[in-house]
């Protein structure tokens, strides 16, 4: 009736292994985005002032060694080009919300309208709303990251050079840089 004949129990278990020791490569290469990715969620849910949410720790430095050094070339050109390059963006990130908004709405309703004139299965419908909600997902994450990218190059602008050249200190030190 059922069981595990000749070595099929062997190769189902290697599989298994295979899985679980990439998945923990991929988990482990991964995490320091996946903890910006909840700390940035995070941070606008305590802006909304709607739930009450807990400040993210992370282990990983706010600002790459090459910006440091590019800020510390030319501090005045830095601080200018990033403040000008950070208000265009600023914005401009209310559009492109509204925008990656439109685009979504106006797929799914195509989606919707190709369900109600029977060109698409509704099956295929529903999956390809669940891949387009999953697109607008990964948008607006995309727009978040941007955003926070922006607000660090603005608060690194902002530092000294004496606070620049401590930062270097802590990364080759190990230590945080925040």
């Amino acid at each position: 009736m059922g069981g595990f004949y000749g070595s099929r129990w062997g190769l189902d278990m290697g599989i298994l292994f295979a899985v679980a020791a990439l998945a923990c490569v991929w988990g482990v290469q991964m995490r320091p985005y996946l903890v910006n990715l909840n700390r940035l969620f995070s941070k606008q849910l305590l802006a909304s002032g709607m739930i009450q949410a807990e400040k993210v720790q992370s282990d990983r430095s706010r600002y790459r060694l090459t910006q440091i050094l590019h800020a510390l070339s030319n501090h005045q050109e830095y601080r200018e080009v990033t403040t000008r390059r950070a208000q265009e963006f600023i914005q401009r990130y209310p559009r492109y919300q509204r925008r990656a908004l439109a685009v979504a709405m106006l797929v799914f309703a195509l989606l919707i309208l190709g369900a109600v004139t029977r060109l698409l299965e509704s099956s295929m419908v529903i999956a390809l709303i669940g891949v387009g909600i999953l697109g607008l997902f990964g948008v607006m994450i995309a727009l978040e990251y941007l955003r926070d990218s922006v607000e660090r190059s603005v608060s690194l602008a902002e530092l000294n050079d004496e606070d620049l050249r401590g930062i270097i200190v802590r990364k080759r030190l190990g230590g945080e840089s925040q």
